[in-house]
């Protein structure tokens, strides 16, 4: 006898009952005691028994019949009915795999591995597959435009007539080499220094920008930059990545409200070195297409060091107590940074100098 709860599969009604099972040839007579009915036996096939594989020591549900269940928490006894059930040949192996300490650990570290390999390797690679493959018109649809962010962040630019034009005829003949990005070239004002590319092909150069870097090859090498962010489609690219790992959390938990600090900072710092890695991919190829232009490639990194002079400067450490806190914080911007430490910048272009055989 096994005590639990009996459900007859027409009510919600859970009445206290006892389970015997009394196997003759192929068949199997299922005896429900309980005390509000008469006892009743149910006949039925051996293969018609189904029992719910054992998990820890949660009530287990055996059903039968037209809907009937019977519950119980006496999984022993269950187990033993389980033994004697050849229909029922493999019902316990949840309990046998968790009751295993080292098929666990194997099965954690495997888990963990799958997990890594999809996050450093297969989420980016499938970002950047599906991001080629999208028609153009697709690409400029994608994200937010020029308009929305001339609505919410730009103002119109205060540069002087003369210094636009300048600009503008400095860049023309390197944005007609990338007519297949349709790339259009834009000033705007109402944000700090900075140089930006949209997915729709517009790149922009702020006041601020333009006013600090006032070297025209300087201003060159960052508009190569931002044409590498649209020859390899990377802010397409972080949509997607940022969008498959928010689709990853959700498979892992099993629920959207468990998005919270505890899984939402891992996701911003993959995000983050998702973007570190877009930023280096577009260094190189802005350093490329000043060695292709006779351009010294030096003048990338000396811009890259005006713009941190730039932040630099906006930002007072009058606050840290000594040189060692204030190492630790420097590096801790570096890593809570969408571009790589400008130092590692400097050191890019002078291995691709020496890779290319430019003597200093």
């Amino acid at each position: 006898m096994i005590e639990g709860i009996y459900l007859d599969g027409k009510t919600s009604k859970r009445v206290k009952a006892r389970l015997e099972v009394l196997v003759s040839s192929n068949t199997i007579s299922i005896q429900i005691n309980h005390d509000e009915q008469p006892s009743e036996a149910i006949k039925l096939e051996i293969s018609d028994l189904k029992i719910e594989s054992r998990l820890g020591n949660t009530p287990r549900e055996v059903s039968f019949g037209d809907g009937q269940l019977f519950i119980s928490e006496h999984n022993d006894a269950i187990d033993d009915l389980v033994k004697n059930n050849s229909a029922s040949k493999w019902p316990n192996i949840l309990h046998k795999l968790e009751s295993n300490l080292p098929l666990i650990v194997f099965a954690t570290v495997t888990t963990l591995a799958i997990i890594w390999s999809a996050i450093t390797i297969g989420i980016p690679k499938s970002a950047h597959y599906i991001a080629h493959q999208l028609p153009s018109f697709a690409s400029e649809q994608f994200g937010s435009g020029l308009d929305i962010l001339d609505e919410t962040v730009f103002e119109p630019t205060n540069l002087p007539e003369a210094r636009q034009l300048h600009v503008q005829a400095l860049v023309k003949p390197y944005l007609d080499s990338y007519q297949d990005l349709n790339p259009t070239f834009v000033f705007r004002s109402g944000m700090k220094a900075n140089a930006l590319a949209l997915p729709d092909g517009h790149i922009v150069f702020t006041d601020d920008f333009v006013n600090l870097i006032q070297d025209d090859d300087e201003l060159v090498s960052v508009l190569f930059h931002e044409l590498g962010h649209l020859k390899h489609k990377h802010l397409l690219r972080r949509a997607l990545q940022g969008s498959m790992i928010t689709l990853m959390v959700i498979f892992i938990t099993g629920d959207v409200d468990s998005i919270d600090l505890l899984t939402g900072l891992p996701t911003l710092i993959l995000d983050l070195s998702y973007s570190r890695e877009f930023e280096r991919e577009a260094d190189y190829f802005a350093l490329e297409q000043l060695y292709k232009s006779d351009i010294d490639v030096s003048v990338f990194a000396s811009a890259m060091q005006k713009l941190e002079n730039y932040y630099d400067d906006r930002e007072s450490l009058d606050d840290v107590a000594d040189d060692s806190t204030n190492h630790h914080l420097k590096t801790a911007k570096d890593f809570l940074s969408t571009h790589p430490a400008t130092e590692d910048r400097v050191i890019l272009a002078v291995e691709f100098k020496k890779s290319h055989g430019v003597d200093e």
